[in-house]
């Protein structure tokens, strides 16, 4: 789970971008010098939107990018232009704002599949997305950076990390990544699956593995392929959906090794009437992303039309309830604004950008009827 990136602009606006795949299934829709190629759509949506209308109306949304791309595992926005990496090559395509075309970047030193994708000191980086475990020779992670506009590996991890229960998070204001490693169950018996920290130092180019004890993720959470944790003063938060309308934020302090857990129940405000959530093969939760201090916003897709939904909430932590091992979490709803889109998209990951690359690269969303 990679971690969001925030940025604020002056009039403290922020903008979402995500991309979406053309159809239910990513599957090619042109072939390109014998390559498969798909319609990939970018849209972007204010947060909070100044359109909000009060009587729930739906807004319109119109991508400011359509292009024909190789199959795209991830992407990632740094300052004006989105950096695209394709399924199973060491291939980038990058999107300039001032172009609006999509162009070939330098490609990654070594091909990777759905790897974590950080921003961090103006500099894109990538972990994983190889076999596991590797072979001790592989570049586990790589930098680009845009000025000097190439790839460079960097120092292997102490210990091979797990992929598929990976967590991963940058930390602007200490020029870190942090890294887990999933552990072996000591027994059969054992609820949670155990993880230690690793800590690369982006200005020293080394690794270290903190003192904090392991820390637990608990069985039956998130897909990690579609889930990113976020980073919010010391704090680790991800989400995903149980029951297909209930929303699970789960949150890990650094310090004090302390777990959180909180819900909330969408079926009443957010969903409209006969509206329900995507299922596991086509996610229905696009990103979590931090606003500021104890706010949150999600975007949410829904199954029964080619809706999107912007839901804002508020955290707020109860130390002294416990169930289960966590901590309470008290969620309480803020706002909600409702999209259409053209026709029904399966969504890529997003980014929390500066509210200027809104008014750069998209036309303001049009009121429509139902």
């Amino acid at each position: 789970m990679a971690m969001a990136r925030r940025s604020r602009s002056e009039d403290g606006e922020y903008v979402i971008v995500f991309g979406g795949y053309n159809g239910s299934k990513e599957e090619p829709t042109l072939m390109k010098g014998g390559v498969p190629h798909t319609t990939i759509e970018w849209y972007s949506i204010p947060v909070p939107d100044e359109e909000s209308e009060s009587d729930y109306s739906a807004l319109r949304l119109t991508p400011f990018s359509v292009g024909e791309l190789h199959k795209v595992n991830c992407f990632e926005a740094l300052k004006s232009s989105i950096y695209c990496l394709s399924g199973c090559s060491d291939e980038m395509w990058i999107l300039n704002s001032t172009e609006d075309s999509w162009n070939c970047g330098p490609h990654m030193i070594v091909s990777r599949r759905s790897p974590h994708t950080l921003v961090l000191d103006g500099k894109l980086f990538v972990l994983g997305g190889l076999e596991y475990p590797p072979h001790h020779s592989c570049h586990w992670m790589e930098v680009f950076d845009p000025g000097y506009g190439r790839w460079e590996a960097l120092p292997n991890p102490p210990s091979p990390i797990d992929p598929y229960f990976m967590v991963s998070a940058a930390f602007d204001d200490t020029k870190e990544i942090l890294v887990s490693s999933r552990q072996q169950p000591k027994s059969k018996d054992d609820r949670y699956q155990t993880c230690v920290l690793y800590s690369y130092d982006v200005r020293a180019r080394s690794w270290t593995k903190l003192k904090p004890p392991p820390f637990k993720l608990q069985g039956g959470g998130p897909d990690p392929t579609f889930n990113r944790a976020v980073v919010a003063a010391n704090t680790l938060h991800w989400v995903w959906f149980d029951n297909k309308t209930e929303l699970v934020l789960q949150a890990y302090h650094l310090r004090t090794n302390a777990w959180f857990e909180g819900r909330l129940t969408l079926e009443d405000i957010v969903l409209g009437d006969e509206e329900f959530l995507n299922d596991i093969d086509s996610p229905a939760l696009i990103h979590l992303s931090h606003l500021s201090g104890c706010k949150f916003c999600v975007p949410i897709q829904s199954y029964s039309g080619p809706f999107l939904y912007s839901v804002i909430f508020e955290v707020s932590k109860d130390d002294e309830q416990v169930k289960q091992d966590f901590g309470i979490l008290n969620i309480s709803f803020v706002s909600v604004q409702k999209y259409r889109l053209h026709h029904s998209l399966r969504f890529s990951n997003a980014v929390l950008l500066d509210g200027a690359f809104n008014k750069s690269m998209q036309k303001k969303p049009k009121l429509c009827a139902n």
